[in-house]
């Protein structure tokens, strides 16, 4: 074999070599690319998956927040309605024509009334219990009840002393009583 011949061969395999070598290259190339999409396509698709239950986390806590809300505004608007109903009551009862007033008062006095020589402390306000009227009680029941001549700290109403022991029988404890009595009551049969 000639020079020519040798270099010609060597130049043949040192081609046929590096053609290989760049097939080979082109091929991990190429499984380097198809690694690296697949990857890529894995991590948008869990991007996405991710994105969707986050998606699905803040619709569900935004439903949440949105009932509570519905919730707080149904107990105000149950609240609101209760207080119309015990305003309506004390309005009612302040508004009760005289002898009305007195009728429900005379109730309360036959009630109330231990010993029949109980003092009786007006309201600041009070217009209808007078002297009369108490006069009137005592004559009917027997009872020596007397007005005192000092007014007491409240509008309406009377407070019935004995001693150290006051029955307040004023509107407002009335009122105050009704609520507590009364009030739990009103809102089962509003809202069961």
């Amino acid at each position: 074999m000639s020079l020519e011949d040798i270099k010609a061969k060597i130049i043949g395999d040192a081609k046929a070599e590096a053609d290989r070598i760049l097939k080979d290259a082109e091929e991990q190339a190429d499984a380097i690319l198809k690694r690296a999409n697949a990857d890529a396509q894995r991590v948008v698709s869990d991007a996405k998956q991710k994105a969707s239950e986050l998606e699905e986390i803040e619709v569900e806590r935004r439903k949440v927040v949105a009932e509570l809300e519905v919730k707080k505004l149904q107990l105000a608007a149950r609240r609101e309605l209760i207080e119309d109903i015990f305003k309506t009551t004390e309005e009612a009862l302040k508004s009760l024509p005289k002898d009305k007033y007195l009728e429900f008062f005379e109730r309360l006095f036959g009630i109330a009334v231990d010993s029949g020589d109980e003092e009786v402390v007006l309201g600041e306000d009070e217009q209808f219990i007078d002297g009369e009227f108490v006069a009137t009680l005592n004559e009917k029941h027997g009872w020596k009840l007397k007005i005192s001549p000092e007014r007491g700290g409240f509008e309406r109403g009377v407070v019935l002393r004995k001693g150290f022991i006051d029955i307040n029988l004023s509107i407002d404890a009335i009122l105050s009583d009704i609520r507590r009595n009364w009030e739990e009551k009103v809102r089962e049969k509003l809202f069961a």
